[in-house]
């Protein structure tokens, strides 16, 4: 049995899949440095063995470990974790449709909405647990369950302090839902296409995902298997009604040029690096404290310079340091007479280092 499996991944579907997958994740490939913040967190876990805020997870900092330190295998880590999950979403949406609806939907999933490329162009744990936790969604659709149970167990070896913290109390800024609108995008119009679903399994495991996700952000994944049912539906329903078919899938191919494109510009951008750089070398050179806004702290910490603060959501009080200092920072420190050396700014966030 295991034999012809093979066969079926290596002859023919699988490696399509993954060709597929590569064009539709192609910005992950471009980009010249990691995604976000607390990637670069993980990657000095592998780079240098940094270990401080990474012990609330379970077993995968020792996986990290193992790992070369190295930008490429960083992005074949990402890469591999987004196509075997993409995978098994695949034939989840080809147990319920036929397989030119699969093809169909796996590509609007990848296309109409960043969540995929975003989350696993993200160099974090849960890469390791994202595969498992689709595999185990897949088991229990097809009612094999000790293999959806493993799946899960599987998991929360890589990935568990999220179930803890939800679960258990505590919380988490990134965890909130409108800590980032970013993982609502195409959520509005794609899951109420689930309860199209003439298959009760797919309605009940939807809106049981669904209630995780609005629950907690951080578990997006359990849901992209019903979006891709979903999309699905909404194939089946433009099967006949092409002027709409053709509007859906040129909208599609425009959303995926300009998601990678935003993907390739991301923090940290180049200036941003550059600004962290010549604060953390002004800083040395002048034999001054350096300080920053929590959220800066990891790219800090990959220049070579531990401030201490990173992550958390506590933000340095500026005012109430003595001078002189360096300070990294998206505040305005101009009204205590620092002098701005440098600064970035984007959409969503500035950066600016400041002489105090």
């Amino acid at each position: 049995m295991f034999g012809k499996f093979y066969d079926y991944l290596i002859k023919t579907r699988f490696v399509l899949l993954g060709v597929l997958v590569f064009v539709c994740s192609i910005g992950l490939f471009v980009r010249q440095s990691l995604f976000g913040f607390d990637s670069y967190a993980w990657k000095q876990l592998v780079c240098t063995g940094w270990h401080a805020t990474l012990n609330t997870n379970p077993l995968a900092p020792y996986f990290f470990e193992l790992m070369p330190c190295n930008l490429l295998f960083f992005k074949m880590v990402m890469f591999v974790s987004l196509l075997l999950s993409v995978w098994f979403i695949f034939l989840i949406v080809k147990k319920f449709f036929e397989e030119r609806t699969a093809w169909f939907s796996i590509f609007l999933l990848l296309s109409l909405s960043p969540m995929l490329l975003f989350e696993f162009g993200k160099f974090e744990n849960e890469l390791l647990a994202y595969p498992f936790i689709v595999f185990a969604i897949y088991s229990l659709l097809n009612k094999k369950w000790f293999a959806g149970l493993t799946g899960l167990i599987a998991s929360l070896v890589f990935w568990g302090w999220p179930y803890y913290f939800t679960f258990f109390g505590g919380n988490v800024l990134e965890q909130q839902l409108f800590s980032g609108l970013l993982p609502l995008f195409g959520l509005i119009f794609v899951v109420p296409l689930i309860f199209l679903c003439k298959d009760k399994k797919i309605l009940v495991g939807g809106l049981l995902s669904v209630a995780m996700f609005f629950w907690n952000a951080k578990f997006f994944i359990f849901l992209m298997p019903f979006m891709a049912l979903g999309l699905g539906n909404l194939i089946e329903i433009l099967r006949n009604r092409e002027q709409l078919q053709n509007f859906v899938f040129i909208l599609a191919f425009f959303l995926l040029f300009g998601f990678n494109v935003a993907f390739i510009l991301a923090q940290p951008t180049n200036l941003e690096h550059e600004i962290i750089f010549e604060g953390v070398n002004y800083a040395k050179d002048n034999n001054l404290s350096l300080y920053n806004d929590w959220s800066f702290g990891y790219w800090i910490l990959d220049k070579g310079l531990d401030t201490g603060v990173y992550g958390g959501g506590t933000d340095t009080n500026y005012f109430s340091l003595k001078k002189p200092f360096v300070a990294i920072t998206s505040k305005d420190l101009s009204g205590m007479g620092c002098s701005l050396i440098n600064q970035s700014s984007t959409l969503t966030r500035s950066i600016k280092l400041w002489k105090c």
